[in-house]
């Protein structure tokens, strides 16, 4: 029996064919995978045909002509072959954008159709959409460009910011953004290094370990403890699952000894720069939750003080004495604090408000977590993990912050807390999560390099 090459020259018979069945096929990212499905059952077919002794453009006709008619056969794989609509987790997407609006309203203060309420969520509306019709495999696709972009980003930030209060502020024309919230899109720069260093041995192993280190360096510079944490979980785990898999060609068992080896170095490193003097973040942190209430463990104080004066449903009451004056002016103070948003929340709006927010990030966590086992490639599933564990991240801090655990600042609670910047990177985000859940059936392996490798 002869051995067909997928990369040889079809004859034309099999290209019109092929031709005819995926012009059928609306859905454009769906084609190449199609085609090459067909491909291998036609030469199959041909095989099969060229051992029984027929000649070759008779093996050729025949195998087309047992696939079917080509017109039919495409209608049918166009009905079968569409984007997977994840109206599931849209619904908690745009109900958590409306509780973004509601604490702008309630608890901030602001007008509910002021444009300062409007224009951010249809921003956030706009990226999210954005993300979610994006092919996220441009990831690895462009992965050069991506990383020399983001490199030069992230240097111009760096040269050209701006210190204020310990964090480090960037500027585009006259809009100011906090640097590290540049930290969300990290991960997604480290997968784009990763695509830049697959099967490259050694070399590569080290290159994905020193990208990972200069955006924890990064982070570090702009003064942002808990987007350091954020970026080391996230870096962490997709390096991980890259070993896992032999991603860097190093073998199995060589790259987990190297791996686990840098692992408990940077843990050390990490250790030993928080007990750096003037760097003891979390030594800090601890005073702040048994601090005195007038001073450093007053945030602690306030937050421990709205939980046990709200009520389940309603505004809460005002204790007597100091601290009832106290709550009364910084709910009338609009905009206090946004880190304790959900504290806030529940002495304004009721206990059951907070918990209504926190169930329907619960239904979007848990929801998504068969759809990344779903994914059949190892890009898509890494691209899945990266972006929900940054989502995780984030709701699990702002959460624990705001029930009086103070050990790491919160970053923002998804498309709710008010940072613009905040709410228009998580919006993207969590379209291009489901970006990769609606393309799961459809993307292939070999999609993922096809201009990356060349």
């Amino acid at each position: 029996m002869r051995e067909y090459d997928k990369k040889e020259e079809l004859s034309e018979k099999i290209l019109e064919y092929l031709d005819t069945v995926c012009g059928q096929i609306r859905w454009k990212e769906a084609r190449a995978g199609v085609r090459e499905e067909m491909t291998d059952h036609i030469l199959s077919q041909k095989e099969a045909f060229l051992a029984e002794g027929k000649a070759e453009p008779e093996a050729d006709a025949m195998a087309v002509e047992e696939m079917g008619d080509g017109l039919s056969v495409g209608l049918e794989l166009d009905r079968i072959h569409r984007p997977l609509p994840q109206w599931q987790l849209m619904i908690p997407v745009f109900l958590l954008l409306a509780a973004g609006v509601v604490c702008r309203v309630f608890v901030d203060g602001m007008a509910p159709f002021s444009l300062s309420v409007l224009l951010p969520v249809l921003a956030a509306a706009i990226l999210f959409f954005a993300g979610y019709f994006l092919d996220y495999t441009v990831i690895f696709r462009r992965s050069k460009w991506i990383v020399a972009a983001s490199a030069l980003i992230l240097a111009g930030t760096l040269i050209f910011g701006e210190k204020h209060i310990g964090q480090s502020y960037g500027r585009v024309f006259s809009v100011f953004f906090q640097m590290s919230y540049l930290g969300f899109l990290l991960p997604l720069v480290l997968l784009a290094v990763l695509a830049l260093v697959r099967k490259k041995g050694g070399r590569g192993f080290c290159l994905a370990m020193l990208a990972a280190g200069a955006g924890m360096l990064y982070l570090i510079l702009c003064g942002s403890l808990s987007f350091v944490l954020l970026f080391a979980v996230a870096a962490w785990v997709l390096l991980w699952m890259a070993v896992r898999a032999d991603w860097f060609a190093l073998g199995k068992e060589k790259g987990r000894k190297w791996f686990l080896l840098l692992t408990g170095a940077a843990v050390i490193l990490g250790v030993l720069f928080l007990l750096l003097p003037g760097r003891a973040r979390l030594l800090w942190a601890v005073g702040r939750m048994t601090g005195d209430e007038t001073g450093n463990g007053f945030l602690f104080s306030l937050v421990g003080r709205f939980w046990q004066n709200s009520q389940w449903v309603g505004h809460g009451t005002y204790p007597e004495g100091n601290w009832g004056r106290i709550l009364m002016e910084v709910t009338e103070e609009f905009g206090y604090s946004h880190d304790i948003l959900l504290a806030q929340l529940a002495f304004v709006l009721g206990k059951a408000a907070v918990v209504a927010v926190m169930a329907i990030f619960l239904f979007f966590f848990l929801w998504s977590i068969p759809l990344i086992r779903r994914q059949s490639s190892l890009p898509g599933r890494m691209t899945a993990v990266c972006i929900w564990l940054v989502l995780l991240f984030e709701t699990a801090v702002f959460f624990v912050f705001n029930l009086g655990f103070l050990l790491v600042s919160a970053t923002a609670l998804p498309l709710v807390s008010y940072g613009n910047t905040a709410l228009l990177l998580n919006a993207f985000l969590m379209g291009l999560l489901l970006s990769v859940f609606r393309r799961s059936k459809e993307v292939r392996e070999s999609t993922f390099f096809a201009v990356s490798q060349k």
